[in-house]
């Protein structure tokens, strides 16, 4: 079982407390490095990283300490990220927007968008997302990294199922593939996103605990949707929030039999001496 090394503790989110207060950028981006560095060197080769503000800036930290460590990383990009292009449009203005997104890439995107929203129109939204993942790619290109997925926001995830837009799912997927990315569907309604019909060319990442945090509807329910719908899956599937946000403990996590459904866990930290025993842990019990 793999495991994805998550950034929410160096951008100071946590859901269970909220959001805490900041240290310096610069100390925030130091200690990421160090846990990165600890990471790839106990077999870690993936990164879910969100385009928050500064994030290239992490990026650029992480690029040297996965060289100097001697190893490569992949990114799985989270993204839309709305305060990334507000942050964008601050530093550089609209010209600045223009300069990354590119004038055709505004223009489809903004065509097509509101054309979806009139009654019995689906444009494709596939230049749309296209335009949007490139613009992030343009931003995320250091040398030891390498942006391997491109992950749609669960928040957007979410909206479009409970709005029965799964056409805007489908293109998300259909536009990572032309991009040659894997994509990844973020959802806190695993059941809803994983019974709706979309191929099963992506990865489904979700909340799923011993806990039932934000399991939705229930730990059990879930569980039980994957036990009997095992064929229907999609190619990959990852567990996130596995400790709650911690208010699990190790223990219970490890007597939870119903992760072997899953291909990897997401697991964030900020602290570099956990990476070591929760990686041996892990492999110990699930390989």
């Amino acid at each position: 079982m793999e495991i994805v090394l998550g950034d929410n503790p160096f951008f100071g989110v946590n859901h269970r407390a909220g959001s805490k207060p900041l240290e310096s950028e610069e100390a925030r981006f130091e200690e990421a490095a160090q846990v990165i560095r600890r990471a790839v060197e106990q077999d870690i080769a993936t990164f879910m990283l969100s385009t928050h503000p500064g994030y290239e800036r992490l990026l650029a930290r992480a690029d040297a300490a996965v060289g100097e460590a001697g190893k490569t990383l992949r990114i799985a990009l989270v993204l839309p990220y709305p305060h990334s292009l507000n942050s964008l449009v601050a530093e550089r203005g609209y010209a600045g927007l223009l300069g990354t997104i590119g004038l055709p890439g505004i223009f489809s995107s903004g065509v097509d968008l509101v054309r979806s929203l009139f009654p019995g129109r689906r444009a494709s939204l596939v230049p749309a997302f296209r335009s949007l993942i490139r613009a992030e790619l343009s931003r995320a290109s250091p040398g030891n990294l390498q942006v391997v997925y491109a992950c749609l926001h669960n928040v957007v995830t979410d909206i479009m199922l409970a709005s029965g837009r799964v056409d805007v799912l489908r293109g998300f997927i259909e536009a990572s593939h032309q991009l040659a990315l894997r994509p990844v569907l973020i959802s806190q309604n695993p059941i809803r996103l994983l019974s709706r019909e979309l191929g099963r060319n992506y990865t489904a990442c979700f909340s799923f605990n011993p806990l039932g945090y934000m399991v939705n509807p229930s730990l059990q329910e879930t569980e039980q949707y994957l036990l009997k719908n095992e064929k229907r899956l999609p190619e990959g599937l990852w567990a996130m929030q596995i400790l709650a946000s911690g208010a699990c403990s190790m223990e219970a996590l490890l007597q939870l039999d119903s992760l072997r459904a899953f291909d990897a866990l997401l697991y964030a930290t900020s602290r570099p001496d956990r990476i070591a025993p929760f990686a041996a842990a892990i492999k110990a019990r699930f390989g």
